[in-house]
C-alpha cells in the first residue's frame, strides 16, 4: 500500500507522524510532497526517523524541505542539515525508490537551500537504494560530490538529475565517474536538458567574451568566425561525452542482461515514481521461436517444441527513463495558476507481474557485483513451485 500525505500540514504533530515511521508501522510506501517545514528542526527529525525506518521502499518528497525566512532565503545549507541527510542518504537500509526533487513555481518554491549536494556523499555507503530522482536542486555547484559517490556507489541503478543547470564541466564529471560505475544502467538526458546544458555553455562562453581583453582576439580574424569555432568545438565536445555516456550505459546493460539473462526494454519510459517501482518489478517473460522472431507469451498454452531450442530470457520493462524523455512539468511550473500536481498523478496503470524462470548465480569476478540482484530475484518467488512446475510442463 502506499500512502499519500502530500500538501498537508505535516508539521504539526511531527512527532507522531516520526514515531511511526521509525517502529516500521507505515505502508511500504509514502509520498509527502509539497509540504512545507517551517522550522528546520522538524524537517531533521522527520529526515531522522526516514534513516531508521524498515518498512518504506518507496519514498517521495518532492518539494518538501525548510520554508526559508527572509534572513535565512540566501545562505546555504546548515551543517547540521547536510549531516542529517548525509547520515540519511548513508544509513537508510530499506528505501529502494527515492524522489527528493525540487519543487519551484512563482507562488512558493520547495527546495533545498544550496550545498546540499555536499550530503549526497551518503550515497557511497548505501546498499539498498537502486532509484534515484533529484531534479532541481541546485547540484551543479557540488556535482563532484555526486559524481566521487557515484563511482564508489554498487547498487544504484537508476540516476535522474536533470533540471540542475549543469554545464560541460558537470557533465565531463558525471561521465567520467560512470565510467568506473559498472551497476548504472540509465542516466537520462532528454533533448530539452540536453539544449538547457547548451544554453549554459554558451552563457558561459559569453561570461568569458566579456572579461576577455580586446588583444587576445587574432588579428585578421572576425569576432563572429572566431565564436563560430568556439562553438563548433564545445558542442563537438558535448556531444563526445554524452556519447560516452551512452557507451558506458550499454556496457552496464550488456553486463545485467548477460549476468542474469534478463533483456532490459530501456525505451519504456517511467514518468512517476511509482512507475519506477511498479515497472522495474514487471518481467514480461517472452520465449523466443527460433530464427523467425516470433514470440508466445509466457501465459499461453501453446507451447511447441521449438521451445526448447532457444534459451528463455525474460524482458524487464525496465523503469529507466529514456534518454529524449520529456522534463517531468510538476518540477518547474511557469504558471502559478496551474498548481503542483504530484508527479504521482499522472501514474499508468500497472503491467502484469509475471515471474522469470530460474537464473544461475553469477561466477565470474567481473559479475560478483550482481550477487545480490540474484538473491533478491530468488526470494521474490521465482524459485517457487508454482514456477517449477511450470518450467516442467514447458520441458
Amino acid at each position: 500500500m502506499h500512502l499519500s500525505i502530500s500538501g498537508n500540514p505535516l508539521e504539526d504533530g511531527i512527532e507522531h507522524l516520526a514515531d511511526a515511521i521509525r517502529e516500521s508501522k507505515v505502508p511500504s510506501g509514502i509520498i509527502m510532497e509539497v509540504v512545507e517545514f517551517k522550522e528546520e528542526s522538524n524537517y531533521l527529525h522527520l529526515i531522522r526517523a526516514l534513516t531508521e525506518t524498515r518498512a518504506i521502499s518507496l519514498l517521495s518528497l518532492a518539494g518538501t524541505a525548510p520554508t526559508p525566512s527572509l534572513e535565512t532565503i540566501y545562505q546555504p545549507c546548515s551543517c547540521e542539515t547536510i549531516k542529517t541527510l548525509e547520515e540519511f542518504f548513508a544509513r537508510n537500509q530499506s528505501i529502494r525508490y527515492l524522489d527528493m526533487s525540487g519543487f519551484s513555481g512563482k507562488l512558493e518554491d520547495g527546495q533545498l537551500a544550496r550545498g546540499f549536494a555536499r550530503s549526497l556523499a551518503g550515497l557511497s555507503k548505501n546498499t539498498t537504494l537502486t532509484h534515484l530522482r533529484i531534479r532541481n536542486q541546485n547540484l551543479d555547484d557540488d556535482v563532484g560530490t555526486l559524481g566521487r559517490a557515484l563511482s564508489e556507489n554498487n547498487t544504484l541503478r537508476v540516476l535522474d538529475c536533470q533540471d540542475n543547470q549543469l554545464n560541460l564541466s558537470s557533465v565531463k564529471f558525471l561521465v567520467s565517474s560512470v565510467k568506473s560505475n559498472h551497476i548504472l544502467v540509465d542516466f537520462p538526458f532528454s533533448t530539452g536538458e540536453r539544449a538547457s546544458i547548451w544554453n549554459n555553455i554558451l552563457q558561459g562562453l559569453q561570461l568569458q567574451k566579456s572579461f576577455r581583453p580586446n588583444g587576445h582576439v587574432a588579428k585578421g580574424m572576425a569576432v563572429g568566425r572566431l565564436q563560430t569555432m568556439q562553438e563548433t568545438m564545445l558542442r563537438e565536445v558535448l556531444d563526445r561525452e554524452l556519447d560516452k555516456l551512452k557507451a558506458y550505459l550499454r556496457r552496464n546493460r550488456a553486463i545485467f542482461e548477460n549476468t542474469l539473462g534478463i533483456l532490459l526494454d530501456i525505451d519504456t519510459p517511467a514518468s512517476t515514481l511509482e512507475d519506477m517501482e511498479t515497472t522495474w518489478r514487471s518481467f514480461t517473460v517472452e520465449r523466443r521461436l527460433g530464427e523467425a522472431g516470433e514470440y508466445i507469451n509466457s501465459d499461453s498454452d501453446e507451447i511447441t517444441p521449438t521451445l526448447t531450442e532457444c534459451p528463455l530470457r525474460p524482458t524487464v520493462r525496465s523503469s529507466c527513463l529514456g534518454f529524449e524523455m520529456p522534463v517531468f512539468v510538476p518540477y518547474n511550473i511557469s504558471h502559478a495558476d496551474d498548481g503542483a500536481d504530484s508527479p504521482t498523478d499522472t501514474l499508468d496503470p500497472a503491467s502484469e507481474i509475471s515471474t522469470p524462470p530460474e537464473m544461475e548465480a553469477p561466477t565470474g569476478p567481473e559479475e560478483l557485483v550482481f550477487d545480490t540482484i540474484v538473491h533478491e530475484l530468488r526470494a521474490s518467488g521465482f524459485d517457487s513451485p508454482a514456477m517449477k512446475g511450470r518450467r516442467s510442463m514447458s520441458a
